[in-house]
């Protein structure tokens, strides 16, 4: 019962940090889902543009699907994104850190790492410690850590 209550809460925290940034992505102005039509101009040639280096690049030991015993929370790392998923929403941390508004940093050791994500002042922490090969503790700013076991 308190993993569903931790669950709960941790979603409640991600939800209301994630609405801050949706509010902002997509405003509810109707005149800003509307623009007025203008007619396309010829842009200028330019030379390509270099694809911006990953935000994300977690570590090779986490590499992969990790979930809880519940299955109420899972992460999935690839080379270049994280994937966080609780009570059926899935956070790409990849497309949020595409919001102008909203910077999404990493920071590795040899047994830990950690994301994180803020906007407008408000910061959220997303620490991971490597316990053994198959085992993680995940730690969400400030909240009870959730063993994750590697699928």
């Amino acid at each position: 019962m308190k993993k569903k209550a931790f669950c709960v809460c941790i979603l409640f925290a991600l939800c209301a940090f994630l609405s801050c940034v949706l509010e902002q992505q997509f405003p509810s102005d109707p005149e800003e889902e509307n623009p007025p039509e203008e007619e396309p101009e010829d842009p200028p040639e330019e030379p390509p543009i270099e694809p911006p280096e990953p935000v994300l690049s977690p570590p090779e030991w986490i590499i992969g699907a990790w979930i809880d015993e519940d299955s109420l929370c899972k992460w999935v790392f690839t080379s270049d994104n994280a994937l966080y998923t609780v009570s059926g929403v899935t956070f790409d941390f990849k497309k949020i850190d595409e919001d102008p508004d909203v910077t999404v940093t990493e920071d590795t050791s040899s047994d830990s790492y950690t994301v994180t994500m803020e906007e407008s002042g408000l910061q959220m922490d997303f620490r991971l410690v490597r316990l053994s090969a198959a085992t993680l503790e995940y730690h969400l700013s400030g909240v009870l850590p959730i063993i994750l076991i590697k699928q």
